[in-house]
């Protein structure tokens, strides 16, 4: 069973772009530092939405009350659901744009207006940011979100792989038409390479930044004020709540979904709406 509730709401008027931040398991600490660095962003009509699915945790909402964001929460003791989540917050945004954010990036400061400057060019494409990851140690528990932002001037540039869904959006109008990602896709992983499938049969155009070079896609290189770095966590299974075995049986499922039909709307009409 779910119960799902707006907590509170964004007093952003009329935003431009809407950043959707789906979280469980997430610290207090990697989630600070991601909200930080988007009150810290030079574009400020970006309203947060954050859908928080899961059973609750009484220091995340305490931290989220101090921010300027829209809170939907959604009580259930399922297993994490990144299809429904990320859905919850989409439906129930403003902004022209909108954005896919994971908990775990730090932006830096020109990363939104850049991303509406381009979006807004070209409504007919999708953006993906490839993040930088930061290897363990260099961020301390209780450094301040200044002194992070200058660890991070001199962090290498760490890539280990290509990450296709930690910060992907386009024109809400393309969400809709598609209905979101697919709800029948649980824990980490499989949503990010599905929904980036689905954009392209829906013939919009990617927009790659990053590093990591992508099906021979040519990727263009963040400038320093726009790129976005991943904090080192916990690994996957752990953070859906579940054991490795369920892990890899969940994601062996999802696959399937995939297969099963080369389309590209995969809910019905009630798609994110919980409540």
């Amino acid at each position: 069973m779910r119960d799902t509730r707006i907590i509170k709401s964004s007093s952003i008027g009329e935003p431009k772009i809407s950043l959707i931040i789906q979280i469980r398991n997430v610290t207090v600490q990697t989630l600070r530092n991601l909200l930080d660095s988007i009150e810290d962003q030079s574009m400020k009509e970006v309203e947060t939405v954050i859908s928080y699915y899961g059973a609750g945790n009484g220091s995340l909402a305490k931290l989220i009350e101090k921010y300027d964001c829209t809170s939907i929460y959604t009580k259930t003791e399922e297993v994490w659901n990144i299809g429904v989540a990320t859905n919850i917050g989409i439906r129930r945004s403003r902004g022209d744009y909108i954005i896919k954010c994971d908990a775990d990036l730090i932006l830096n400061q020109n990363v939104m207006q850049k991303t509406y400057n381009y979006l807004k060019k070209h409504p007919r494409n999708f953006i993906v940011r490839q993040p930088i990851f930061i290897k363990h140690g260099i961020i301390g528990r209780h450094d301040t979100y200044e002194a992070i932002k200058q660890k991070l001037l001199t962090a290498p540039d760490n890539y280990v792989g290509p990450s296709l869904g930690a910060f992907i959006g386009t024109h809400r109008d393309n969400l809709f038409k598609m209905r979101g990602y697919d709800e029948r896709m649980k824990i980490y992983g499989t949503t990010d390479w599905d929904i980036y499938v689905r954009f392209r049969r829906m013939r919009l155009i990617p927009h790659i930044i990053g590093k990591y070079v992508i099906h021979g896609k040519k990727i263009i290189h963040p400038q320093l004020d726009e790129k976005i770095y991943h904090q080192p966590h916990e690994a996957p299974h752990i953070r859906s709540g579940i054991s490795l075995e369920e892990f890899k049986e969940t994601r062996k499922k999802n696959y399937a979904f995939y297969d099963e039909k080369k389309n590209i709307i995969r809910n019905d009409e009630h798609w994110g709406n919980w409540f």
